[in-house]
């Protein structure tokens, strides 16, 4: 991804926990802009990337907007870091949004945790968006405790693999969680 005067911004984006900030440094350190995102509470970024139309998306967890607490934060800004669009996903309790990706159709897949839906106290929460962020699906994975997923990956099946922990499966109190879900979510 270009800014406008043609320089180039690295893959790694720098946030800061409660308000979004992102920061873009030129390769030779300088400072080409930062600026932040959010509302009057707090926002997390946990991911960015760069898209197909030389923008960048970036997904965390807003406590200013939403229908709840936290609330997935989906946020795509242009090369000079202006807003075009912002949506949330989420209920009544938290969501945190981890990771994401864009997918084939310029849509993107999201994944992180959910409070509000599931049969535990958390929940892998994957979200299947258009090209403009609204929601297509949603799916939630876990057990009767704590589940949450960290990364996701497209597989070449257009499916999905989702790594996270859970505390509902596995032989310890935390152990490493795989799924593998095909392109509509399903395992």
């Amino acid at each position: 991804m270009r800014t406008k005067n043609g320089n180039r911004i690295p893959p790694t984006l720098f946030f800061l926990v409660l308000s979004l900030l992102v920061i873009v440094p030129s390769y030779g350190q300088d400072l080409i802009w930062s600026t932040n995102y959010g509302g009057k509470y707090n926002e997390e970024g946990y991911s960015g990337i760069s898209t197909t139309d030389n923008c960048v998306t970036i997904i965390g967890s807003t406590y200013s907007n939403g229908a709840g607490e936290f609330d997935f934060y989906l946020l795509k800004i242009n090369s000079a870091g202006d807003t075009l669009w912002c949506r949330t996903y989420g209920g009544t309790d938290t969501e945190y949004g981890h990771d994401i990706k864009q997918t084939d159709d310029n849509g993107y897949i999201i994944v992180g945790s959910t409070q509000t839906y599931g049969r535990g106290e958390s929940d892998v929460y994957l979200v299947r968006t258009d090209s403009l962020g609204n929601k297509i699906w949603d799916k939630t994975y876990g057990g009767v405790t704590q589940d949450e997923g960290w990364s996701i990956e497209i597989t070449s099946d257009k499916g999905f693999i989702i790594c996270g922990n859970t505390d509902s499966y596995g032989a310890g109190y935390s152990d490493l969680y795989l799924i593998k879900t095909d392109s509509l979510g399903d395992t």
